[in-house]
């Protein structure tokens, strides 16, 4: 988790540094490749581990993060700016970020709409897929992973779209709409077939990935020298959010469970699994009324104190 917390910040000042003009664009595709690993978690790993042992494919992720690590070293460098903007760690650094609404509406908002991923592509969706549309356990890890399919293509697409409009608040809200509507088809309709549903959850990653447009806007919204800052404590509050729902999604599944259970998996009706989805849905409406209050940037930095600069 920390160093998950340090790729993280550190993708994201690679991102403001050396393309300030194109922000939207290079966060949204540092997070699609980012989001390769997710889907590679999904159906490849299944598949692999059903043909030879989990261990094994510990040693080749292991070999992977060895060969990017000897990448980093040889290939990443430090913008210019860097170098002159070193920032000292200090109380009253931390009182800007915090005080600063922006920052906490952009975590949140991005925390609601990464729910979608937190809570159906990584814990609940599979015995979702399979309980409440019959599906087979390999089906539904297929479906599961193209939440992060639908998020590599949606984000770079988000991204481009805020640039060209020079708006970061109104793809966020077109963001957020399209992710409840999505959703609730895939809870409202009683039947789906195997392709159906598949695309739905392509569109479902698609539509949520306009969370990413919430980097640009903190960057944009704080002083160059404390972006990193300021994105690592929106950062808290998006894993926070995601935390909190993850557990009140189990809790609201098993609130009236009857309690049954086949070969050691507990089986859940219908409606149970309809009022945990409806958790999710309630969340991406918050996540809605957030982004409008979230302060437009136009793609430009906005004014900042000169004491902070």
């Amino acid at each position: 988790g920390v160093g998950n917390a340090f790729a993280f910040v550190c993708a994201m000042r690679v991102c403001n540094y050396w393309f300030p003009e194109k922000r939207a664009l290079a966060t949204s595709l540092a997070v699609s490749f980012a989001l390769l690993g997710g889907m590679l978690t999904g159906a490849p790993l299944t598949h692999f581990i059903e043909g030879s042992e989990w261990i094994q494919a510990m040693m080749y992720n292991s070999v992977a993060g060895l060969a990017l690590l000897v990448l980093l070293l040889f290939f990443l460098k430090n913008h210019e700016d860097e170098q002159t903007e070193k920032t000292p760690i200090s109380f009253s650094n931390m009182k800007t970020v915090l005080i600063n609404f922006q920052n906490s509406l952009c975590g949140f908002f991005t925390g609601c709409l990464n729910t979608s991923v937190y809570v159906l592509a990584a814990l609940w969706g599979n015995l979702y897929l399979v309980q409440r549309f019959g599906l087979s356990t390999v089906e539904a890890t297929s479906i599961t992973s193209m939440i992060f399919l639908g998020t590599i293509i949606g984000s770079p697409l988000f991204g481009m779209l805020s640039d060209l409009m020079k708006s970061r608040k109104k793809p966020m809200i077109i963001g957020a709409i399209l992710s409840i509507i999505t959703l609730a088809v895939i809870i409202e309709l009683p039947s789906l077939n195997y392709y159906t549903i598949l695309s739905l959850f392509i569109l479902l990653g698609i539509t949520t990935s306009s969370q990413v447009i919430s980097y640009p806007t903190i960057a944009e919204s704080n002083p160059m020298n404390l972006i990193s800052t300021a994105t690592a404590c929106a950062a808290i509050l998006i894993n926070l959010v995601a935390a909190i729902v993850q557990v009140l999604f189990g809790w609201i599944l098993t609130w009236q469970w009857s309690g049954d259970y086949h070969n050691g998996v507990p089986q859940y009706a219908h409606a149970n699994w309809n009022w945990g989805m409806l958790t999710i849905l309630i969340v991406f409406i918050l996540g809605l009324l957030s982004s409008f209050m979230v302060r437009e940037t136009h793609c430009q930095s906005l004014p900042q104190d000169p004491k902070l600069t």
